[in-house]
């Protein structure tokens, strides 16, 4: 049985200055505290899995909306770990969708993404950034639990990321790793 998880923020450019994290949506394993305002003047949340990581019957939803002169920071507690497919047909799955309006600003900082043994995962993210807004994208991957001997013992990571930029395409790139396949 796959478990959907919705998740949606929206960055609000406050009357008073600075900037107010709204969270319209939220579902476990999803959780979201409140916003904190750093000392570069963004509004910082940290996502937080409670689950602890993904599992393999997951299909989590992020929406993150960052509104105009709003300044934005989003990052993870801690890595994400993708667990172990337990059944062939079973795959977790995150869908990303980022809209940044002009004059924004969005830092997006998560942790390493860590796929463990036997994990099966597919990422879909689709950025908009209307002209005038600004974007930091930070996405590392590491190899595996090294300490475990699981370095590339995952089935298959599958990752499609789209930057569109005032409504046109500037970047795409999709990729799959599927260390365990034999040729």
């Amino acid at each position: 049985m796959v478990q959907t998880s919705n998740l949606h923020l929206s960055f609000e450019s406050a009357a008073t200055g600075g900037t107010i994290l709204r969270v319209p949506q939220q579902q476990p394993p999803w959780r979201v505290v409140r916003g904190f305002r750093t000392p570069s003047g963004e509004t910082l949340a940290h996502v937080h899995n409670l689950s602890g990581g993904i599992l393999d019957t997951d299909s989590l939803s992020l929406q993150v909306d960052v509104g105009p002169r709003a300044q934005a920071q989003v990052t993870s507690t801690g890595a994400t770990r993708v667990y172990r497919s337990r059944s062939p047909d079973n795959r977790a799955s995150q869908r990303m969708r980022v809209n940044i309006a002009s004059d924004a600003y969005l830092e997006y900082l998560p942790d390493q993404l860590i796929p463990f043994a036997g994990s099966r995962f597919d990422q879909i993210v689709r950025v908009e950034i209307e002209r005038g807004g600004s974007l930091i994208w930070w996405d590392r991957l590491a190899p595996g639990r090294e300490a475990s001997d699981e370095i590339f013992r995952f089935e298959a990571l599958t990752s499609h990321f789209e930057l569109i930029a005032d409504g046109q395409p500037v970047a795409i790139a999709r990729w799959t790793l599927a260390p365990l396949v034999q040729r």
